[in-house]
């Protein structure tokens, strides 16, 4: 294999000292020797890893300055920013380097770091192996169980990090401290001891518990500490690498925390060329506070941009169907000559090369064009008046019509002094808005994400109910019945080679995609579920593929319409309240509503004092509810009041 970063340096001409080889679709030479064995010839080794954070850092950068007029130098970013650890300790880390997996911000959320050692060493618990003295990191810094070290002359190397082993560079000071060893004769034992190399371990071991002795250390003592060592250096993270990491963190972390809106955006623009990111870092922003505008003639720019603290401009490149150069275009002659006035002064001002038809059905459906206020979407697309053609087609025969008139008029003329005449306005013809729905689809087909809001948006009280994991999660809960709540976005009905019928499925939520497959009975069963738009319920569980050990597949359990959760699922109507909001208005709020809204579903109300860890429940078996829209809107009046259907 061929090291996705891995470069090799010779002290002359490579060809001198390995064979080497071109391969296929690659400008670089590769050495034909595996990369254990390079080293043993005199040739090192190096890892350049290209980091996107890195952009994204630059880009944030770029905009705090041109939007606050702050110019901020990342390696001068303090690392005693209140804002930002607070920031880790809320487990609000997503889009933070390293650190926005849901394990590690379930973590941080423990852990409740308050300095930059916290980040380095979570970053390097964080991995298979030490992961297990997480807990007992957490419990240590927190006071919680005390902090022991194999010896007592190991404190000033294992202090930062509560006696616990965690870095590579530990394991060499401890034998160099120890047991006298060299730093070179300490990386010889790192790496022996890391690749389970027994033979070079033993002969370790010996010389080890040697030194150990001259220092004072008894054969148990000494023995105890090569052994503790020997665990920790299996999965031993490089401090140095941690480190590095750690910092680009935090520097990535101090961004997010005090400039909210210019981080995501550089995010945004960053992983532009995926939707799945783009549809996940939208919804972050979005709970963050931050407003997503959608497109914009007049203020868009090729990325996405920051307006203010709480706001986000779509990018005009991120919406399918214009084209970079149509893009590039439109922006420069804004940036020149000032902004669009109106649909026939942007089809006038832009050549007929940058401006076709389809880029101007991507610009109306994706919203871009609505802050001329002249019509709403659907007018564009609606035929005119007894023609064969809508205003979009009109307007650009029109322009295309009228530059060549003014060509023509430019070869007549001994000076080229022509006149060009302005594009004379057309009436938009009168028909229906587009549903909500149906906006929300052109929006998806020209950006790939809903931007006026989302359909499941209506069942948020069902997903948060019945639905106890994301899309995006589906292939993290090998083995567990799970239920998702999901729209339908892509069906093929396919054949097998065998001849038997079959679904293939995309589904999504706000945040991503998932797409599975549906066979024989399965297929039988919930195919008249599989209709592009359907909103589901989904029960099932991702297991391993019959006769595939390495193969998973989406089990589907059971499908629901959306529309029909609330009224087949609920049995019970859960409230919940922060003891601080129960007041006597409160009280009177909550009797009003069960009097105003008699039916048939038990309820319960439970309130909740956090700060003494404290839930009282009531219900009244003599008293039920009607769970109805008008319902829904009274309980949105009460003050901290939270719903949950069972």
């Amino acid at each position: 294999g061929i090291h996705a970063a891995g470069v090799i340096i010779a002290p002359s001409d490579i060809m001198q000292h390995v064979p080497v080889f071109k391969p296929k679709d690659a400008q670089m030479l590769a050495v034909q020797y595996e990369g254990k064995y390079v080293e043993s010839v005199g040739l090192l080794k190096m890892d350049f890893l290209g980091l996107k954070t890195l952009t994204v850092m630059k880009k944030a950068i770029e905009m705090i300055e041109k939007n606050h007029n702050v110019k901020i130098n990342p390696d001068e970013i303090p690392f005693d920013d209140a804002k930002t650890y607070e920031m880790f300790q809320r487990g609000d880390t997503v889009g933070i380097f390293q650190f926005e997996s849901d394990g590690m911000r379930k973590h941080l959320k423990d852990l409740k770091p308050t300095n930059i050692e916290d980040l380095i060493a979570m970053n390097a618990l964080f991995r298979p192996g030490p992961m297990e003295n997480i807990p007992e990191y957490i419990s240590r810094k927190h006071g919680k169980n005390k902090v022991v070290y194999p010896h007592p002359k190991l404190e000033g190397i294992l202090k930062n990090t509560f006696g616990i082993m965690v870095y590579q560079e530990q394991i060499m000071q401890i034998a160099q401290l120890i047991a006298n060893y060299t730093l070179g004769k300490a990386d010889k034992l790192r790496k022996a001891m890391g690749k389970k190399d027994m033979a070079e371990m033993q002969s370790h071991k010996d010389s080890f518990v040697n030194g150990a002795l001259s220092n004072g250390l008894t054969a148990k003592e000494a023995n105890d500490i090569f052994a503790t060592m020997e665990k920790f250096a299996e999965y031993g993270f490089n401090r140095s690498h941690s480190v590095a990491y750690g910092v680009i963190a935090f520097q990535n972390g101090y961004l997010k925390a005090n400039y909210p809106a210019e981080f995501m955006a550089a995010l945004l623009s960053t992983y532009m060329g995926s939707i799945d990111d783009t549809r996940y870092y939208l919804v972050e922003a979005r709970k963050a506070g931050i407003k997503v505008l959608p497109p914009d003639v007049n203020e868009s720019e090729v990325l996405f941009i920051a307006k203010d603290a709480g706001t986000i401009r779509y990018a005009l490149n991120a919406v399918k169907g214009i084209g970079e150069a149509a893009v590039t275009a439109l922006v420069e002659e804004r940036n020149e000559n000032g902004p669009y006035k109106n649909f026939a002064d942007l089809i006038q001002r832009l050549s007929t090369k940058s401006i076709t038809k389809k880029t101007v059905e991507a610009l109306v459906q994706c919203g871009a064009l609505d802050s001329f206020n002249e019509a709403h979407r659907a007018q564009f697309f609606a035929l005119l008046p007894g023609e064969q053609q809508n205003i979009i087609e009109k307007t650009l025969k029109l322009n295309s019509s009228n530059i060549k008139q003014g060509v023509n008029a430019n070869i007549q003329s001994l000076f080229g002094d022509y006149q060009v005449i302005e594009l004379p306005t057309v009436k938009f013809p009168l028909t229906d808005k587009w549903t909500l729905l149906e906006q929300l689809y052109f929006e998806k087909e020209t950006t790939g994400v809903y931007l006026s809001g989302h359909p499941l948006d209506n069942f948020e009280l069902e997903i948060n109910s019945f639905a106890n994991i994301h899309v995006r999660d589906i292939p993290l809960v090998a083995n567990k019945d799970f239920s998702v709540a999901a729209i339908i976005t892509q069906v093929a009905h396919k054949m097998t080679k065998t001849g038997k019928p079959f679904g293939s499925v995309v589904i999504e939520d706000l945040e991503s995609s998932f797409d599975f497959a549906l066979f024989g009975e399965d297929y039988l069963k919930f195919k008249h579920f599989l209709v592009v738009g359907n909103m589901l319920l989904l029960k099932g569980k991702y297991q391993q593929r019959f006769n595939s050990n390495d193969q998973y597949e989406f089990k589907v359990h059971n499908m629901m319409l959306m529309q029909e959760v609330r009224e087949k699922m609920t049995k019970m109507i859960s409230f919940e309240v922060d003891i601080n909001y129960v007041d006597e208005d409160f009280i009177v709020r909550f009797d009003n509503m069960l009097s105003e809204f008699p039916g048939k579903l038990n309820y319960s109300l439970k309130i909740i004092d956090h700060e003494n860890e404290l839930t009282i429940a009531f219900n009244d078996r003599n008293r039920k509810l009607d769970l109805n829209q008008n319902l829904l809107s009274s309980l949105h009046k009460i003050p901290s009041l939270e719903i949950r259907l069972t």
